[in-house]
């Protein structure tokens, strides 16, 4: 049930610009309407239509977060709303119409999101300066060419994910690759916008093909690398940085898909990791 279900949120969140109704999604499983609805909102909680509902709304938000010059209209009309239709449900799921939302968002998840959101808001001229130079000596464009994951897919607090780690490490295990094991994390939500129990994340290792399912193709594209060395509790951080104070400031636009995490060590006794953050971009 649940690798059906999976199947139709990847389905719907690689088509979210097309209008998609349930029938569509359906198809897409090559299930009957009546009892793949039944079986998606038992697994998920919401239905089909407002499960797309909903992230459409929250890629809205993120486009008004990110793209501080693009006009709410445009990013109303893109969502697949009027804009006067648009003022209204994003101000039923997020308490602030749009044009608030973008100067002052608040935070609707825990108290470490709500910490970082706060720091952002208050850096001034000169930190910002800084922050922005930081990242710019960081980041590289780098160009990949296809290669396959094995995942496990997590839902909930992104607090959880440690543990969750932990067991898919003793999984992986089992799968056979080539060479040393290399570890993706992929984070598809944004938790300043998602409700914690609803962000989506995939465990993933690395695998030479699509012969070991659950199994994610990942294509050929160009991406925008971070490194990072450090404390798990400063991901956290590292993220919301550069996507909300380097990318609304920089001339990259933020490709479909979610935003890879490239293991390369991890030491559990000191709770620190060394990755690189690798961010899509359009085409």
């Amino acid at each position: 049930m649940h690798a059906v279900v999976w199947k139709a949120v990847n389905f719907i969140r690689s088509n979210l610009a097309e209008d998609l109704d349930v029938e569509a999604v359906a198809d897409a499983v090559n299930y009957s309407r009546f009892y793949f609805s039944r079986m998606f909102k038992a697994a998920l909680g919401e239905s089909p239509y407002r499960f797309a509902r909903r992230l459409r709304l929250e890629w809205a938000a993120n486009e008004l977060r990110l793209y501080p010059g693009r006009s709410v209209t445009e990013i109303a009309l893109e969502a697949g709303y009027s804009p006067s239709n648009f003022a209204v449900v994003f101000l039923d799921a997020f308490g602030q119409t749009p044009s608030e939302f973008r100067s002052d968002p608040r935070c609707r998840t825990g108290n470490v999101y709500s910490r970082i959101n706060e720091r952002l808001r208050a850096l001034d001229e000169q930190a910002t300066d800084e922050l922005l130079g930081r990242f710019d000596r960081m980041a590289e464009v780098r160009s990949l060419g296809e290669f396959f994951l094995h995942c496990r897919r997590y839902v909930g607090s992104y607090k959880g994910l440690p543990g969750a780690w932990t067991e898919f490490a003793a999984h992986a295990q089992t799968i056979p690759v080539r060479g040393e094991r290399r570890y993706v994390g992929i984070s598809y939500d944004n938790p300043l916008v998602t409700p914690e129990r609803s962000c989506v994340y995939d465990l993933c290792i690395v695998v030479p093909d699509d012969e070991h399912p659950p199994c994610l193709r990942v294509p050929a594209r160009s991406w925008l690398f971070f490194p990072f060395t450090g404390p798990v509790s400063e991901v956290a951080r590292f993220y919301q940085e550069i996507m909300l104070v380097w990318m609304p400031r920089r001339e990259f636009e933020l490709g479909e898909g979610g935003v890879l995490e490239l293991y390369s060590g991890c030491d559990q006794t000191l709770g620190a990791v060394s990755m690189d953050l690798a961010i899509p971009l359009s085409t």
